[in-house]
């Protein structure tokens, strides 16, 4: 069995422990609140993509991994040069070389597992936790409680949409956009059209019907009412 998914699987958890350090110590010119958001965002969805990686093997696995490394090289643009960032930097280049070599071909699917979630139930959990990074990213000066409102909506949403819970995925359609307004409103021009682009790219993806369906798969597949109709096949001329 090849080490090489672990290995780069390990670099990329590594890089996104090294970025939380760093934005913990030395966040300027981030906000302290922001810097300490932006971070649980970035090791949730590298807890994500380590289990993506190793045991589902989806495509989109490796596209996240990309997205993560990429992020920890914007981070180390927009934040202080430190001896942490400068390994946390290291740790995502070579999680981006092993992401992007040949090492993986063989270990990721080439096709969508016929079981697992469809891109769109994906672009819904994954919407709802992105809020979470983005709360802290849209507000580099210091959050406001309307930021904590819609970042906290996102784990609530996200954990119970993951549990098969329809009433979730209502509440992604219907109330999400609502309850993100304040925390647009409150946002500078472009961070509030980064949030006002994510949030209305996850209510959009929530009305596929592909998104009901992994919920509330039997109410889609169970048959209806078996009537015995005693007349017809009792009756006369039956044998």
């Amino acid at each position: 069995m090849s080490r090489a998914p672990y290995v780069i699987v390990a670099g990329i958890v590594a890089a996104a422990i090294a970025w939380t350090i760093h934005l913990g110590g030395e966040p300027d010119p981030l906000a302290i609140d922001s810097a300490l958001t932006i971070a649980v965002g970035l090791v949730v969805f590298s807890v994500i993509d380590a289990a993506g990686l190793l045991l589902s093997r989806g495509r989109w696995a490796r596209r996240l991994g990309f997205a993560l490394t990429g992020t920890g090289a914007a981070l180390f643009v927009l934040t202080e040069l430190t001896v942490m960032s400068l390994a946390a930097l290291a740790l995502s280049g070579l999680s981006l070389l092993g992401l992007a070599g040949p090492w993986l071909d063989g270990w990721i699917r080439k096709r969508p597992s016929a079981g697992g979630p469809g891109i769109k139930p994906l672009g819904v959990v994954f919407g709802l936790l992105a809020l979470i990074p983005l709360a802290g990213a849209v507000t580099p000066s210091g959050m406001t409680p309307w930021h904590g409102v819609i970042g906290g909506a996102g784990v609530v949403l996200a954990w119970s949409y993951s549990k098969a819970q329809v009433w979730a995925l209502w509440a992604v359609r219907l109330a999400l956009g609502v309850v993100s307004v304040p925390a647009i409103v409150n946002s500078p021009p472009a961070g509030a059209l980064l949030l006002a682009a994510a949030v209305t790219t996850t209510v959009a993806f929530s009305w596929f019907r592909e998104s009901l369906i992994a919920v509330a798969p039997l109410l889609e597949r169970l048959p209806g009412p078996r009537v015995h109709r005693v007349g017809v096949e009792n009756g006369p001329g039956h044998e």
